[in-house]
């Protein structure tokens, strides 16, 4: 996903020729071609990035992870609503006890 691409090539020709005794050195310099991009995740990309590690890594996928979190919050709320219901009964037990 990459918008815009720039293609930048820098290139730099020097020539230096230095005569040490029967030797001749020459230095060449290739063209550096650079490279920008500007890559932009949405939040799906996101999400496949996280699950694919978690898949290599860990051996579960990101619906796993979802799926943990499901059942954790439903167990909490079926505890807490079942105390609110034995709260209630004994309130109404009282209550029925001084009528």
């Amino acid at each position: 996903m990459c918008l815009s691409t720039k293609f930048r090539t820098k290139s730099i020709e020097i020539n230096e020729f230095h005569r040490i005794i029967n030797h001749i050195r020459v230095k060449i310099v290739f063209p550096k071609r650079r490279v920008k991009r500007s890559v932009l995740f949405s939040l799906s990309d996101l999400i496949v990035s996280f699950g694919g590690a978690a898949a290599l890594f860990l051996g579960c996928s990101f619906l796993s992870g979802v799926e943990f979190i499901f059942f954790f919050l439903e167990y909490i709320g079926t505890a807490c609503w079942w105390r609110m219901q034995t709260v209630q009964k004994k309130i109404w037990n009282k209550v029925s006890d001084f009528k």
